[in-house]
């Protein structure tokens, strides 16, 4: 399997999870923290999801992206209605057109999720005059890392006893976390696909941050296949690409995200602890 081939996958997804969030962010009331136009993956469907989307008349709608069918759905559980927009062989228009004609036909302004939506991979709305067209073998794995991230999300969760919602975010198109440890340390965890600003292959990361600011891990222990990283964001990284698998990179996830967890609030610890002797 080519990491080139699966970057491309993801990227092409991250614009279909673009317009999933370009809905939320029209139709649903806004959040400060834009928890509105983030979505779910529903682990035994292997599908992207909106949140709950209200219509005139009190009913409400779902919109969701089924990656290895390459579909869009819109659903009515209260009518009984599932409109399939099919992005296979077709140009991006098309499917623009299609979803906004559905969003119409229940009273919502067809047009508002398109004002201002922006695709970070343009390149692939547009090969040969048609959406890209991802291999199965490339969604199938997508499908894997995801539903992997999502369970061992919640897992870190419920062992540390932590609370927070598992989401995929359509900015950076990661599955992440953000938890309370209590009024001053926040944590930011999760899967993460390639980018620019972190690391150019798929990673797990975690970060911490005490009174709104980062703990920059300037002279952190060295852990086993964890990249300490201090000069762009700060936090910890567990790449793809130390790995000589896609399945051993999912099975190291966990122990990262704990033992950097573990490090994070001892050096946080410590740091109080240095404070108060001054």
């Amino acid at each position: 399997m080519r990491p080139d081939k699966y970057i491309q996958t993801e990227q092409f997804l991250h614009n279909m999870a673009r317009i999933l969030g370009a809905i939320g962010q029209a139709y649903l009331p806004a959040e400060p923290d834009f928890s509105h136009t983030n979505m779910n993956w529903k682990e035994q469907q292997n599908l992207l999801q909106t949140r709950d989307i209200p219509i005139p008349g009190g009913a409400g709608i779902l919109l969701s992206f089924h990656p290895h069918e390459l579909h869009f759905h819109i659903t009515c559980t209260h009518l009984q209605k599932n409109d399939i927009v099919i992005t296979k062989g077709n140009a991006l228009s098309f499917v623009l057109g299609r979803i906004a004609q559905a969003l119409k036909a229940y009273g919502l302004d067809s047009q508002a999720f398109q004002s201002g939506l922006q695709y970070r991979f343009p390149q692939w709305n547009d090969v040969d005059g048609r959406l890209l067209q991802p291999e199965k073998q490339y969604l199938k794995r997508f499908e894997q890392l995801r539903s992997g991230a999502n369970k061992q999300l919640k897992d870190f969760l419920e062992q540390n006893r932590l609370s927070s919602e598992v989401r995929i975010w359509p900015g950076n198109f990661d599955t992440g976390i953000y938890c309370r440890h209590d009024s001053r340390i926040e944590q930011y965890a999760g899967y993460a696909p390639a980018d620019q600003e972190a690391y150019s292959r798929p990673y797990y990361y975690n970060s911490f941050l005490v009174n709104r600011k980062r703990i920059i891990p300037h002279h952190f222990p060295r852990l086993q296949h964890t990249y300490w990283e201090t000069q762009k964001w700060g936090g910890a990284i567990l790449p793809s690409d130390a790995f000589r698998s896609w399945e051993d990179f999912l099975n190291a996830a966990p122990v990262f995200l704990q033992q950097t967890s573990d490090t994070f609030l001892k050096e946080i610890k410590n740091r109080k602890l240095e404070k108060s002797r001054r």
